[in-house]
């Protein structure tokens, strides 16, 4: 009887055994496949994956855009040459919400893109906005939310739509900013250069639709021959709040953190 007691109290121990290694081995499993997971998440997507593209003068034009992704980056070179335009790749696209495009773009044409809320554009010259003609092609959507310039030198609110969504705009590097009479009333902060000092009235209201650094604007960026100049306002404590409210059509407005109320 002691005898059959050993052996029962042996084979218990056995299978005991026999569950911990089996546990152990699936612990294993479980640990190493979490791993393999992981570092197929650290591998790094081809920025070409989804872009068609042709050469041209100067570079590369993206033709086309094939993925389905809700953020996308443009990259900035193709087999090292510039990707200076991106056609009309992303016409029509309604899935893209975030668009980040590279500084040798120099037109954007996003007709379509009617969920895009945020956009990032390296470009540096922004040419003034004409009414009869236009030497650069932009076109943003009314649903974008934010936009962000962070290398353009000049910017022109012409260049947004009626209607407008926008929330909030950086243009921390520009060195004159053209106001609209259609600001979008969506509008509640910008951010702007320390560098600009001046405020010009509009050619035919007189309102303050023209801030700059320079009294001579800037290099000329928003002279035009049928301009007719009221002439320049320094900005100071006193008037910053009327002059940024003024720019942009509206009693309340954040500028590089600050709330100015007219």
């Amino acid at each position: 009887m002691k005898k059959i007691w050993v052996l029962l109290m042996c084979l218990v121990m056995l299978c005991t055994l026999s569950a911990c290694k089996n546990i152990e081995k699936a612990d294993d499993e479980i640990i190493e496949e979490e791993t393999t997971r992981a570092h197929e998440n650290d591998v790094k997507k081809d920025p070409l994956e989804n872009f068609e593209w042709v050469y041209v003068d100067g570079g590369v034009e993206i033709t086309k855009y094939t993925g389905s992704d809700k953020s996308v980056i443009v990259p900035e070179t193709v087999e090292n040459k510039k990707v200076v335009s991106v056609g009309n790749s992303f016409d029509g696209n309604i899935v893209i919400e975030k668009l980040i495009v590279p500084k040798y773009v120099k037109e954007l044409e996003l007709t379509g893109c009617d969920n895009l809320k945020y956009l990032e554009w390296d470009v540096e010259e922004i040419i003034p906005y004409h009414y009869f003609y236009n030497e650069q092609k932009i076109t943003i959507p009314q649903s974008v939310e934010e936009i962000v310039l962070p290398n353009t030198i000049s910017f022109d609110f012409s260049y947004i739509p009626e209607g407008s969504n926008l929330k909030r705009i950086e243009l921390p590097n520009a060195k004159a900013i053209k106001g609209s009479a259609t600001m979008p009333a969506t509008l509640y902060e910008m951010i702007v250069s320390d560098a600009i000092k001046y405020v010009r009235s509009d050619n035919y209201s007189g309102e303050h639709r023209f801030i700059c650094a320079e009294e001579n604007d800037m290099y000329g960026i928003f002279e035009m021959a049928y301009d007719q100049v009221f002439g320049y306002e320094m900005i100071t404590d006193e008037n910053i709040a009327r002059i940024y409210c003024h720019l942009v059509n509206k009693d309340r407005i954040v500028v590089n953190g600050n709330l100015y109320e007219n």
